[in-house]
């Protein structure tokens, strides 16, 4: 029996992807479930299983850099190496293997060779000098108009001792040394391909999506207490230890849940509002950025999304997130707060129609309720918004439900620690 390879479908929004490696070449044994090729998309890497048990037959795509649809036969399977493969197996093995003729471009006739002369002015008469005598004179940084008639070879020519005599009459300075660069050499780096994707995914944010920003500062000192009171609990609890962004996730989870057209994603004609607040977390890794999906965060305790946050961070720094855990977001926080940066705005995440970025918390001189300064620490933060969907004042209406969260914090607690 002959079992198709399909690409399978591995994101809501997943269209195409690329097929980077086989796991297995033609005429190896396969087994049901095993990894059979590595494909990436517009989220990230994933490795595909293998659909029956059997041998791999035919890859009708390579791994490259070429964009497969969905649903698209890759390859095939048989139970049997003697079995007959079906024969648009071959013909689609020739048209994915064979790569379009580049076009041939003639080259355009080069043009005409001007002859070098030190003089603007073509009707004077052209110096005669020496190739070497020439090369001389641009190494002493002398300009040969200057031997015009003093040229001592045959005919009146410039030679060798004539610029040599100039040269030493008129010491000329030496060439400035450029000190060495600690960058090294100038030299090119191929995109991988998530950077490739993580470019064509933001490109088309911004030219797609009209993002409108609002910004906000919060008061920050009782957030910090907040942090500062739970962190042993937590740590008794579920042995990880308590961040800010956990508290930020919480606060955006119970802020979300209050507007539903930010938790939303946008579908083209539709808009989507989720059933619960699924937030995303950015987070780096060395190659580029993924965003793994925290979920139901407005109706679970704290220490679950702790848990949680933790180990998707794990898994995301060791490549291992899953189709499942990538996808789904209705919302995406991206926390910067551990550099010395004290706002910024982020690219929407679509489907998502919203972003919140966070900077740092930093000390700030503060007007008290009695009119009096006072030092205390804020925290800044950027809403990116798609105007298609949120409103500016529901996005504002949004952020102000979500800074009176963070500044009176044991709200976060409304379902436990």
């Amino acid at each position: 029996m002959i079992h198709e390879i399909i690409l399978p479908m591995l994101g809501e929004t997943m269209d195409e992807g690329q097929i980077t490696a086989w796991r297995k070449a033609e005429g190896d044994k396969v087994t049901k479930g095993e990894p059979l090729f590595e494909v990436t998309t517009d989220k990230a890497a994933f490795e595909a299983e293998c659909p029956a048990d059997g041998y791999l037959r035919k890859i009708l795509f390579p791994a490259s850099d070429a964009a497969i649809p969905i649903t698209k036969v890759i390859g095939y399977i048989s139970d049997k190496l003697d079995e007959p493969l079906p024969s648009k197996a071959k013909t689609a093995a020739a048209s994915a293997g064979q790569a379009p003729a580049a076009p041939v471009v003639s080259s355009p006739a080069p043009a005409p060779t001007l002859p070098v002369t030190a003089l603007a002015d073509t009707q004077r008469v052209k110096i005669k000098i020496s190739p070497l005598a020439r090369k001389l004179a641009a190494q002493h940084n002398i300009n040969i108009e200057q031997l015009r008639g003093k040229g001592t070879g045959p005919g009146g020519r410039i030679v060798k001792k004539d610029v040599l005599a100039l040269a030493q009459a008129v010491p000329t300075a030496p060439a400035a040394q450029m000190p060495p660069s600690a960058l090294g050499q100038t030299r090119e780096i191929p995109m991988s391909k998530m950077r490739r994707v993580i470019a064509r995914r933001l490109l088309q944010s911004k030219q797609t999506i009209p993002h409108y920003y609002l910004t906000a500062q919060v008061r920050a000192d009782d957030f910090i207490k907040l942090r500062t009171d739970l962190i042993d609990t937590v740590k008794k609890a579920c042995g990880i230890r308590l961040t800010y962004t956990d508290l930020i996730i919480k606060a955006v989870g119970l802020a979300l849940a209050d507007f539903p057209t930010v938790n939303a994603t946008f579908d083209g004609d539709k808009i989507i509002v989720a059933a619960q607040a699924n937030v995303g977390m950015a987070v780096a890794i060395p190659d580029g950025l993924v965003v793994p999906v925290i979920r139901a965060v407005d109706s679970r305790p704290l220490t679950q999304i702790v848990s949680d946050r933790s180990a998707l961070v794990v898994k995301a720094r060791a490549g291992k997130l899953s189709v499942q855990e990538m996808t789904g977001g209705s919302f995406t926080v991206t926390n910067l707060g551990t550099l010395p940066i004290d706002q910024f705005a982020a690219i929407i995440n679509p489907p998502e129609v919203a972003i919140l970025a966070v900077g740092q918390i930093a000390k700030a001189a503060l007007v008290d309720n009695s009119d009096h300064i006072v030092v205390g620490s804020t925290m800044h933060m950027t809403l990116s918004a798609d105007h298609r969907v949120v409103d500016g004042a529901v996005g504002a209406e949004f952020l102000n439900r979500l800074i009176d969260i963070l500044q009176g914090p044991y709200q976060i607690l409304a379902q436990g620690i």
